[in-house]
């Protein structure tokens, strides 16, 4: 049978069973971890992502940007970071 109590500001069902809480932590801990490791997963894949994405960008930048006007000019460096990254295509100068 499940009794009503209060702790903290949440107000819980109180298992008055026979089944321990250690018993009951026991039963829900495979299920924990799984769940963990699912997560822990999912972190994993979208930091390996994020490393390539990092890696490419700054393949672009040393392959496609002098040195010099980009480094002392932040804003068109990130604009034209952006304008690879989002498939912009630059207008080029015809002379």
């Amino acid at each position: 049978m499940k009794v009503p109590f209060f702790t903290g500001g949440i107000i819980m069902k109180k298992d008055t069973s026979k089944k321990s809480v250690n018993e009951r932590i026991l039963s829900d801990l495979p299920s924990t971890i799984s769940s963990l490791t699912q997560e822990v997963s999912k972190i994993n894949i979208q930091l390996a992502h994020l490393f390539q994405q990092s890696k490419k960008i700054d393949e672009i930048y040393s392959l496609h940007f002098p040195n010099g006007e980009l480094e002392k000019n932040a804003k068109l460096r990130d604009r034209f970071l952006a304008e690879i990254i989002l498939g912009i295509p630059r207008k080029r100068k015809k002379g």
